[in-house]
């Protein structure tokens, strides 16, 4: 009879202590998600750096070319930070889809960002060429949606000839 109560005390303390280390884990993870990413900063005169390489479509599909042999694996095929192996990494590869985002940062600290990298993103500098980065830097561009032109207030879409017919 004693020993029947004593491995009950037992599986009591190991139930306590697995729910303890689950709330822990729980307690972890929402600090976790409440923490802004680290920042990424970038030298102002790295970041107002002009692309010299047009947006042509050949350059865009060179880009393409690129995202797909070196970046989808942690960007995903559109970009999203989704890629198959996203999950290992700290801090997750970023959504490169994400319009706010895309469309405050100029090219110049996109092209920063590939070239220098930070844990765990590799730097792209010695394994592709200046030319080959700032493709990649149009074929990003293409990723995340422009945002709409601003509207006239006021219009109603018809030329003030129509509108007097």
């Amino acid at each position: 009879m004693a020993e029947m109560i004593s491995t009950r005390t037992r599986e009591g303390a190991w139930a306590t202590a697995l729910l303890a280390g689950a709330g822990l884990l729980v307690a972890a993870g929402l600090v976790f998600a409440a923490t802004p990413d680290k920042d990424w900063p970038v030298p102002p005169s790295a970041a107002q750096t002009k692309n010299p390489v047009a947006a042509t479509e050949a350059n865009i599909a060179a880009g393409k070319a690129i995202f797909t042999d070196k970046c989808v694996k942690c960007h995903g095929e559109k970009g999203a930070g989704d890629g198959p192996m996203a999950m290992m990494y700290d801090p997750p590869p970023a959504d490169l889809s994400e319009p706010k985002m895309m469309n405050s940062m100029p090219d110049g600290e996109i092209f920063y960002k590939i070239a220098e990298g930070r844990a765990p993103m590799p730097s792209f500098k010695k394994l592709l060429t200046d030319e080959q980065r700032w493709q990649l830097v149009d074929y990003v561009r293409t990723l995340a949606p422009k945002p709409a032109p601003p509207s006239k207030s006021g219009s109603t879409g018809k030329s003030p000839r129509a509108a007097s017919h």
